[in-house]
């Protein structure tokens, strides 16, 4: 609950990096200790900054896609990104929505 908390705690900074966000991701996950690494990245699949992040997603040993239903979703890349991260793509239907789908995805695949 408090990671959760964390992270909506951020403030919206206008610009996507996805790309960056992964490498970023990545690297904490090799500071762990944990064997079963795996990523889980919220987004609506829109990058309006760095580039593609396919590349990056398949450096991950599994990432999972939490997809932000919007009218500006890009359900393609978020698909594309989970594919490449031996991962699966989790629909979030609003910010309301999106504790609750968090923690019944981490539940899920952190197991």
């Amino acid at each position: 609950a408090r990671i959760v908390e964390g992270i909506l705690a951020q403030p919206a900074r206008g610009f996507t990096n996805i790309e960056e966000a992964l490498a970023t991701g990545r690297a904490e996950l090799a500071r762990g200790a944990n064997p079963r690494q795996v990523g889980l990245l919220i987004t609506d699949g829109v990058y309006t900054a760095g580039g593609d992040p396919t590349a990056e997603a398949a450096r991950f040993p599994r990432l999972h896609v939490l997809l932000t239903e919007d009218y500006t979703m890009d359900e393609t890349l978020a698909r594309r990104v989970a594919r490449r991260g031996r991962g699966e793509v989790f629909t979030v239907r609003g910010y309301d929505d999106l504790p609750r789908r968090m923690l019944e995805v981490a539940n899920r695949v952190l197991r």
